[in-house]
């Protein structure tokens, strides 16, 4: 098991997505091996000011993983997400502007479910 921030993954073969490769503990999340992550998906359009990789990327692992498995509320993963970036270092502006993103996106997906 490894300690964050070193979280272990590995590329899978569609070229887009990455899968956790050992169980690894963030700030007593436990992630298990096998968890599926895009990494830092954002549009292209914004690469500029939010960077496909680098410091974001294992807070985004740790969101996917909250997420997709539906371990907390999505304020809760949301707001965990962004405590993480702010750990890592990552600019404050760069960091607000990822986290009204991802409760936007969740907002989003949310709406479509109900249609």
């Amino acid at each position: 098991m490894t300690n964050y921030p070193e979280i272990h993954i590995k590329k899978l073969p569609d070229g887009l997505n990455y899968e956790v490769v050992n169980d690894c503990i963030v700030d007593g999340i436990i992630i298990k091996a096998g968890s599926k992550t895009d990494l830092v998906s954002v549009p292209r359009l914004l690469w500029l000011i939010i960077p496909p990789h680098g410091l974001a990327v294992n807070p985004s692992i740790v969101h996917d993983y909250l997420t997709r498995n539906k371990i907390l509320p999505r304020v809760e993963c949301d707001t965990i997400f962004y405590e993480l970036l702010i750990k890592t270092s990552i600019n404050p502006f760069q960091a607000a502007t990822m986290y009204i993103y991802v409760r936007l996106f969740g907002w989003i997906k949310y709406y479509r479910k109900l249609k």
